[in-house]
């Protein structure tokens, strides 16, 4: 087809879609609380009407909480939200069941939340932009921007650890330790430290830029335009 493939290395071509793959387990997480709070009408309706206060969360997106699919209408910006508000998700979860009921979701919630937050990152070595995730307190504005980067990486590997660690014991086991592990949240943990780390050293930059949502905003674009702009049959 025109391509030269000798010498090609497609493995250092190939990066994660960090958009669909925080979606893909922010959708795990709240099927998850769904099938903590399923035995409880009272309980499963409470949260729902919690989650009818935040940003985007209307009845379309509520009712099939109600009715048993937790997550059939959800999308980036409703897991956005979610992800945004998570101390109040978790003051709602410890008010609705019991401390050890809710212990390890509220911890990978949190943790997922900071993973999340550093994964947007398109810098991660400008002080004022991650300075929340900083662990080391002798870092500073005039610190070299090799060393702040190091320490996100260093603070992304924590946070992910204790994300996928108190994941196991909560929504990425059903019957067997670890049986609804899935490959985004594998990645996350296991692989994404690796591709920041490479991606600063080659590029300066952060884990943001491998982020789908510009190919998803020209990709609707150009539907649209198709759409609007031709008889919709194929000739014109």
């Amino acid at each position: 087809f025109g391509v030269v493939l000798e010498g090609y290395n497609f493995a250092s071509s190939i990066q994660y879609d960090v958009f669909h793959g925080r979606r893909n387990i922010g959708k795990k997480r709240i099927a998850h609380i769904h099938k903590m709070l399923d035995g409880n009408y009272t309980n499963l309706e409470q949260f729902a009407f919690f989650l009818q206060t935040l940003k985007n969360w209307g009845d379309y997106e509520i009712s099939p909480w109600l009715t048993g699919d937790g997550v059939a209408q959800l999308k980036g910006v409703h897991i956005k939200q979610f992800v945004k508000q998570v101390d109040d998700v978790t003051t709602m979860l410890s008010s609705l069941c019991l401390p050890h009921e809710v212990k390890h979701i509220n911890i990978a919630l949190k943790a997922f939340a900071k993973v999340s937050k550093i994964l947007s990152f398109i810098f991660i070595d400008d002080y004022d932009d991650v300075k929340e995730f900083l662990s080391d307190s002798q870092l500073n504005k005039s610190s070299p921007k090799e060393e702040i980067a190091s320490a996100i990486v260093k603070s992304y590997k924590k946070y992910a650890k204790e994300f996928y660690d108190a994941g196991m014991k909560s929504f990425m086991t059903t019957s067997t330790m670890g049986d609804s592990e899935t490959f985004y949240v594998h990645n996350i943990v296991f692989y994404m430290p690796s591709i920041i780390q490479d991606t600063y050293e080659k590029h300066k930059l952060g884990p943001g830029v491998w982020s789908m949502e510009g190919f998803e905003y020209k990709n609707a674009q150009s539907k649209r335009a198709v759409y609007t702009h031709s008889n919709r049959k194929g000739n014109l």
